[in-house]
């Protein structure tokens, strides 16, 4: 398959998901995350050059509507104003008879996941 990751954060999905034969590319709108994608993606013996800086926005202009036959977006609309218009771009470039993963995070799970993680700045940022 052809598979779009939005906010592909460190990669881990897309990762996998290139592991298992899929053609993946991964954007996420924070660059220090696409490099932590890239650096994960070598290590994985995967293209690095499947992870830019963007949005579904970028997206789009990219490659045009309709292009992949999976959109994944995890743990990003919940950072988003107009969640409608968000997911209405995301089902834009899936093409017909393709899939469209959305996970929305839980805002009170979020300080429990950190602390798990120790990260207690981030904890208590969530808090």
């Amino acid at each position: 398959m052809r598979v779009l990751d939005v906010g592909c954060g460190d990669g881990r999905d897309s990762i996998w998901l290139a592991e298992l034969g899929h053609a993946v590319l991964g954007y996420d709108s924070a660059a220090g995350m696409v490099d932590k994608a890239k650096t994960r993606a070598m290590e994985a013996d995967v293209d690095p050059g499947s992870f830019l800086q963007g949005t579904e926005v970028t997206a789009a202009d990219d490659h045009g509507a309709g292009t992949f036959d999976l959109v994944l977006s995890h743990g990003v609309i919940m950072y988003r104003q107009d969640a409608d218009a968000f997911v209405q771009r995301h089902v834009d470039l899936v093409r017909t008879d393709g899939w469209f993963s959305l996970i929305a995070k839980n805002f009170d799970g979020l300080p429990y996941r950190a602390a798990q993680e120790q990260s207690y700045r981030d904890a208590l940022n969530a808090l």
